[in-house]
C-alpha cells in the first residue's frame, strides 16, 4: 500500500506543495522589498522637508538681519544735504532736537490755555524764515533750528541766497544755528503735518 502512494501522483503533489511555498517566500521578499522601498522615500521626503524647513529659517534670519541693517541705518542717510551745512548730521542729535521740540510746543500750548492774552509774549519759538530773520534782528532769538534738505532756488533773491543771509546774521548776532531732522521731521515734532524748514527758539527755558 505504501509502493501506491509513493508513485507519480505523490510526487506531482510534492512539487506543487514546493512551488507555493516557493511561490509564498518570492512574495514575502518582494513585500519586504516594497515596505523597504516605502520606508526609504519617507526617508527621503523627511529629509527634504527638513532641509526645506532649515533653509526657510536661514531665509528669516538673513531677512531679521537685513531689517536690523536698515533700521540702524541713520534715518539721514538718504536726504540730499545741501552746501550750507557746516556741521555733521547724526540721529542722536536728531533725537535730541526732536525731544526739545516736543517739550516746547507743550510747554507753548499750556501757556495759551492759561491766558491767551499773555499767549503771544509767551511764546517759546516761532516758524518760517522771516519770523526767523525779524527774531535774530530784534535780538530775541536763542537759537535756530534749520533742515538740512531745504528745497534748492539759487536764483538771485532765492532761497538759497536768503538761507545764506539768515546764517550769516545768526554768526553776527552770535545765534547758534542748528542743522537737525528735515522739513518733514519738523513738522512732526511740533505736530503738525506739513513741511517746516525752520523753527526759530526764542526761549528753551525748562527744556533738558
Amino acid at each position: 500500500v505504501d509502493d501506491l502512494h509513493s508513485g507519480p501522483g505523490a510526487a506531482s503533489s510534492a512539487g506543487a506543495g514546493g512551488a507555493e511555498v516557493a511561490d509564498s517566500e518570492a512574495r514575502h521578499v518582494g513585500q519586504a522589498f516594497a515596505e523597504a522601498a516605502s520606508d526609504a522615500a519617507r526617508l527621503r521626503v523627511s529629509e527634504a522637508l527638513q532641509r526645506l524647513s532649515e533653509t526657510s529659517k536661514q531665509e528669516q534670519g538673513k531677512k531679521k538681519q537685513a531689517e536690523k541693517k536698515v533700521a540702524q541705518a541713520p534715518k539721514g542717510a538718504d536726504l540730499e544735504v545741501r552746501h550750507y551745512v557746516h556741521q555733521v548730521l547724526s540721529d542722536d542729535l536728531d533725537d535730541k532736537v526732536k525731544a526739545m521740540l516736543g517739550e516746547l510746543v507743550r510747554f507753548q500750548e499750556r501757556a495759551k490755555e492759561r491766558d491767551p492774552l499773555k499767549y503771544q509774549k509767551q511764546k517759546r519759538f516761532c516758524v518760517g524764515m522771516r519770523e526767523a530773520r525779524r527774531s535774530v534782528a530784534r535780538g530775541k532769538a536763542k537759537g535756530i533750528i534749520c533742515a538740512p534738505n531745504l528745497e534748492e532756488c539759487s536764483a538771485e533773491g532765492g532761497l538759497d541766497d536768503t538761507v545764506e543771509d539768515l546764517i550769516e546774521a545768526c554768526r553776527d548776532a552770535e545765534v547758534p544755528v542748528i542743522f537737525a531732522l528735515s522739513r518733514n521731521r519738523i513738522g512732526k515734532a511740533l505736530g503738525k503735518n506739513i513741511r517746516l524748514s525752520i523753527v526759530c527758539i526764542l526761549s528753551a527755558e525748562g527744556v533738558h
